[in-house]
């Protein structure tokens, strides 16, 4: 397994869907995820700080994990069908370990929230690889910033 960090949100030209993008530490390999509108905005909100006036689902179960004393250790994207990436969470409470499946979408806005490890498989790197290269030709990516202030995630400047 190697460690990914969320590097930024981008929206699918064609369909207007959203994408996360996951950096590997060494910055060589990006892994666009898909995911639901719902999801980026949470993932998005989480990362630059922005509180909602009510709490959205993912501060819901963030807030019922530290209250009732589990800890999130990980989460591991571990299979690529298709386009579609799985996930699992590894958290534990006292000396129980427990695994549950979840879409990737829930595990990063989980991740971003409690500062949870975020792992992809090695060889899932690779097969990302490819789609990476589809998804950057002009037609797929635009940077719509009304939707997203990708700004902050451009680490361009600082390399």
């Amino acid at each position: 397994m190697i460690q990914v960090y969320v590097k930024g949100a981008v929206l699918d030209q064609v369909s207007d869907m959203p994408y996360i993008l996951l950096q590997t530490s060494d910055k060589k390999d990006t892994i666009p995820i898909s995911v639901g509108p719902a999801e980026a905005t949470s993932i998005i909100m989480a990362l630059e700080g922005i509180k909602a006036s009510r709490p959205m689902t993912h501060d819901l179960l963030v807030h019922f994990f530290t209250t009732h004393g589990f800890f999130a250790e990980k989460i591991e994207i571990y299979d690529l069908v298709g386009r579609k990436f799985f996930a699992k969470l590894i958290y534990k409470k006292g000396w129980r370990r427990f695994k549950l499946e979840l879409r990737p979408s829930d595990g990063l806005a989980m991740a971003v929230r409690l500062g949870t490890p975020v792992f992809i498989k090695e060889d899932l790197v690779k097969k990302a690889g490819a789609l990476m290269e589809m998804y950057e030709g002009d037609r797929f990516f635009k940077q719509d910033k009304m939707h997203f202030n990708l700004h902050m995630f451009d680490d361009s400047e600082n390399t």
